[in-house]
């Protein structure tokens, strides 16, 4: 498919944080000071895929699968250690502003759902904040 009917492309790519290992107490904190350890994380590895315009996708998995770092990668806020990343056409890293102009993101999803509210209640509260009519889902 030619790149004009790709909205998200991602080759190869790799993204690796380092840990910086940390004990607070003790013996701990000293070591920390003489000999620091850190613990190195792929998040993502070596994933390629391909979304074309038009097209609707779930991207799920478990806790800790790469997801956000995938999100935050598509948005230009974090870079691949390897690979390649492209937005409409776009490099992410490069041309941040404009793809932020095209993609919406947000995270923090933690504060949807309140844990001590039915979660009928919790719809009706943001069903009234965005202004959604009540009939919207019949």
């Amino acid at each position: 498919m030619s790149q004009a009917g790709t909205a998200v492309k991602m080759e190869n790519v790799t993204k690796i944080f380092t840990q910086w290992q940390r004990e607070n107490a003790g013996h701990g904190l000293i070591k920390n000071l003489l000999k620091p350890q850190k613990k190195i994380v792929a998040a993502l590895d070596n994933v390629s895929f391909t979304v074309n315009q038009g097209e609707f996708i779930a991207y799920a998995g478990p806790n800790g699968a790469g997801k956000s770092t995938t999100m935050r990668l598509l948005a230009g806020m974090l870079q691949p250690t390897e690979g390649s990343v492209s937005v409409l056409g776009m490099s992410p890293d490069k041309d941040r502003i404009p793809v932020m102009h095209k993609l919406g993101v947000l995270f923090g999803n933690r504060t949807e759902l309140w844990w001590d509210h039915p979660v009928s209640q919790s719809f009706e509260w943001k069903r009234v904040i965005w202004d959604i009519g009540e009939n919207r889902w019949d």
